[in-house]
């Protein structure tokens, strides 16, 4: 892949509740530990978090949470991870991912009361999982939902993702290609588009998890060295990430050298070092593709048509030397691409983005 040859794709979810989410009642849910070896021995997938909703969770749920995932992990095949989902009544939902269950692994609520949605800060929730920076990552969940919209109101070093695909449907902005309706400029491109910096990540988010007959429409792809909970955790936390909906298309991007979650940066004086940008994209695609779309800051730059059923192996190199592309770096700051690909039968796959950050004179 690109920059990332010695990478594969490892594909699961990181939205899942099991029988310790009240949400819909308690017919047919699994416990904690069914739910893991669902996901591992039926659906197969590689990786599983299990974000049951805060308010639910009392410490021994907890407990019973973290062994399950230890003991459903089998290094090489399946990693299992313990989470949750932070649930509050008017900042939105955020989803904590622990790299394990050691003790320091806790669970922080939105209240003090259990099962009601509490209205603790989320700025609370990022402050106090500061000591366990090492071990936890923080995800924006279902960003612009009609219910329980994400305000965009914190900026965090641990939130460091967010929920592009979800439940079959997309939150990159409201007019984008499997768009949910919902909460206008509360998208992930708002979000990236206002100086958020966040990779993509996608979700089922499951109440009713049952045995057969499910299709899991949102996942994520981890662009890891090997199927590890170290390798998986450190990767999604680093933003090396791809979000699907309806496949598993892997998809990777590089600036420069600089791959999906990181930041490149130039000054005037080292402009001419950064440009041309050499622009990079690897795709595996599981179903034929239509289109390959390059974005930049919520712009289509570069739209690829396929009309083949074109399913082996892609790359693409991009060059961008314009001076006029200099001159717009300049006029705003941040910069961010990413790729759309796009597929029949309303497939869609997304890399994370990479950024190309501008620092002014005196910064």
């Amino acid at each position: 892949m690109a920059e990332q040859k010695d990478t594969s794709a490892y594909w699961g979810d990181t939205h899942q509740h099991s029988d310790v989410s009240p949400c819909g009642g308690p017919e047919g849910k699994l416990s904690p530990a069914e739910t893991f070896a669902l996901m591992r021995d039926e659906y197969r997938h590689d990786f599983l978090f299990l974000t049951d909703h805060d308010q639910a969770i009392h410490d021994e749920q907890w407990e019973e949470i973290k062994a399950a995932a230890e003991s459903e992990t089998r290094p090489g095949t399946f990693s299992a991870f313990p989470g949750y989902e932070f649930t509050t009544e008017i900042f939105g939902h955020y989803n904590v991912f622990w790299k394990d269950g050691t003790a320091e692994s806790v669970v922080i609520r939105t209240g003090d009361k259990p099962l009601v949605f509490g209205r603790r800060h989320p700025r609370e929730l990022l402050q106090r999982l500061e000591p366990f920076a090492d071990r936890v990552v923080v995800s924006a969940c279902h960003p612009a939902m009609d219910a329980c919209p994400n305000t965009w109101r914190v900026r965090h070093p641990l939130l460091r993702l967010a929920e592009l695909c979800y439940a079959g449907g997309t939150f990159e902005a409201r007019e984008a290609p499997l768009a949910i309706p919902g909460k206008a400029r509360l998208y992930v491109q708002d979000a990236l588009i206002s100086g958020h910096r966040v990779s993509f990540i996608g979700g089922t988010d499951t109440h009713k998890l049952r045995s057969t007959g499910q299709e899991f429409h949102s996942l994520t792809g981890i662009l890891a060295a090997e199927n590890t909970p170290e390798a998986l955790f450190a990767a999604l936390k680093a933003g090396r990430t791809c979000a699907a909906v309806k496949c598993r298309t892997e998809v990777d991007l590089s600036i420069s050298g600089t791959p999906m979650g990181g930041a490149c940066s130039f000054t005037l004086d080292t402009m001419e070092e950064m440009f041309p940008l050499e622009i990079r994209a690897a795709i595996r695609p599981t179903v034929p593709l239509t289109h390959v779309e390059l974005i930049h800051n919520g712009e289509v730059m570069d739209r690829k048509t396929f009309q083949s059923q074109e399913t082996e192996p892609l790359t693409f190199s991009y060059t961008y030397e314009n001076p006029y592309i200099w001159n717009s770096f300049t006029n705003c700051y941040d910069h961010f691409f990413y790729l759309r690909v796009r597929h029949e039968h309303g497939a869609i796959a997304f890399s994370s983005p990479v950024w190309v950050l501008f620092h002014a004179p005196g910064e």
